[in-house]
């Protein structure tokens, strides 16, 4: 059987990395010769040899390594034609057991300064078996594949300059929020990173402090440490989801050092989900039929739609004029600003809001589309589903908490930024309006765009 024989040679002390610091320097480790390398099969199949242990740290899985390789094939024995290298460019960065490449199990346990030869089964991470396209000719994914890899580098995680705190105790932001902003409009990102990096610090645990992280650095064109971040929040468990990546400047989406990353394999995977599920639910839309439809427009009488709304006595901040009845022009009363009246009722008016469901997620199916409609308050909205109102769906959540355009790191429920909108650019009608008593007992209707005060009772 043919077998390809890769050659890694990593980065030590040459401090290449553009986003690294630019004078760090390292100090190569001292290699210890294996007299009798000793063969180690794991489960999968894969084999490995020491034919040196470094004198450094040991890779454990959640490390990124940063290599530099060369490949060749090898028939009968002999080397044949270069097949792949990495000599002259940028290092191959992979992290220990959060990569879909098969062969970085195989470096698990290394040291710096190390040298192993792995041996790799026919890898199913290549996909099926056939041609696939390699750095300089065509390979088969169905090969055995040879690695000897050799003076690995840990770069180690993002620096937070200091331990993180101990968790529940509350700490002030490094940063208000007009700080930020100021910091951001003038373009002093250094300065944002390091606050960024005190709210991190003194709370670890916090997902969306990292998510802030990520984002300052990216903007910073930091990408090196950004990519440290993701690495970081992987192995804490809350990885940053596909939309919070999306929200990132494209030029670092866009980057080689991302797109050859674990990370950013996993983004182009998602993607590629992600639209192929937005084309089926926009055929679903388009072909269903119109008992399967929503009525248009949508009718919610006596909403009162956001957290703690009540009729009871309001007042106007403006002038109101009050019309005989829904989208009438007839006007039977005029009330003053600052008079007091009465909210009687209310009526949403809306059309239903499209969105496609990118995965499975209880009852709802992957290329579905459900349909929402007046909000009703703590994340909770009425909704349109298999020609049904309110169908039970097996969710944990108001439909708002797996929102994709509203996905924050926090957010960490089963199927959370799991439902996406159909046709975004588009303004969908969404009406309220009021029935107001006046105090003389005149009443009328009024579309409700924020001209009465008192509505929220937990204000």
């Amino acid at each position: 059987m043919k077998r390809w024989i890769i050659h890694f040679t990593a980065l030590w002390g040459l401090g290449i990395l553009a986003a690294c610091a630019a004078n760090s320097t390292r100090t190569p480790q001292q290699e210890r010769p294996e007299t009798e390398p000793r063969e180690t099969t794991l489960k999968s199949g894969l084999k490995y040899l020491d034919l040196v242990v470094g004198g450094g740290r040991e890779v454990v899985k959640g490390d990124s390594v940063d290599v530099q390789y060369s490949g060749w094939t090898y028939e009968n024995g002999k080397r044949g034609k270069l097949f792949d290298t990495s000599i002259g460019g940028r290092p191959f960065t992979v992290t220990i057991g959060l990569t879909r490449l098969s062969w970085a199990e195989g470096l698990a346990g290394m040291k710096v300064g190390g040298k192993r030869t792995l041996i790799i089964p026919p890898d199913p991470s290549y996909g099926s078996p056939g041609e696939i396209s390699g750095g300089r000719m065509t390979v088969r994914s169905d090969f055995v594949f040879e690695y000897e890899v050799e003076l690995l580098d840990i770069p180690g995680h993002f620096d937070l300059v200091g331990p993180c705190a101990l968790p529940g105790v509350y700490r002030r932001l490094a940063l208000t929020g007009k700080q930020h902003e100021d910091l951001r409009r003038i373009g002093n990102w250094d300065a944002l990173i390091d606050g960024a990096r005190q709210d991190v610090r003194s709370d670890c645990s916090i997902p969306y402090r990292w998510e802030k992280l990520f984002i300052a650095l990216v903007d910073g064109h930091r990408y090196h440490e950004a990519l440290q971040v993701l690495n970081d929040v992987a192995m804490r468990r809350f990885p940053l989801s596909h939309a919070i990546l999306a929200t990132a400047d494209p030029a670092f989406l866009d980057t080689e050092e991302f797109k050859t990353s674990e990370f950013g394999i996993e983004y182009a995977a998602a993607e590629t989900e992600i639209q192929q599920n937005m084309r089926l639910a926009e055929s679903k839309l388009s072909s269903m039929d119109q008992k399967d439809l929503p009525p248009t427009p949508y009718r919610a009488e006596g909403a009162c739609p956001f957290e703690c709304c009540r009729y009871r006595e309001w007042t106007t901040r403006s002038v109101v004029q009050l019309l005989e009845s829904i989208g009438s022009s007839t006007v039977v009363a005029e009330i003053p600003a600052g008079a007091r009246v009465d909210g009687v009722t209310g009526e949403v008016r809306l059309e239903p809001q499209p969105y496609a469901v990118l995965k499975d997620n209880g009852l709802l199916k992957a290329g579905d589309v459900i349909f929402f409609l007046d909000y009703l308050g703590e994340g909770h909205v009425n909704y349109w589903y298999n020609g049904s109102l309110n169908p039970e769906l097996g969710l944990h959540d108001g439909l708002y908490a797996y929102r994709y355009d509203n996905c924050e790191a926090n957010n960490v429920i089963p199927g959370a930024c799991s439902l996406r909108k159909l046709h975004p650019e588009k303004k969908f009608l969404n009406e309220w309006w009021v029935k107001i008593r006046t105090s003389d007992g005149k009443e009328g209707w009024v579309l409700n765009t924020g001209q009465f005060a008192n509505t929220d009772a937990c204000a």
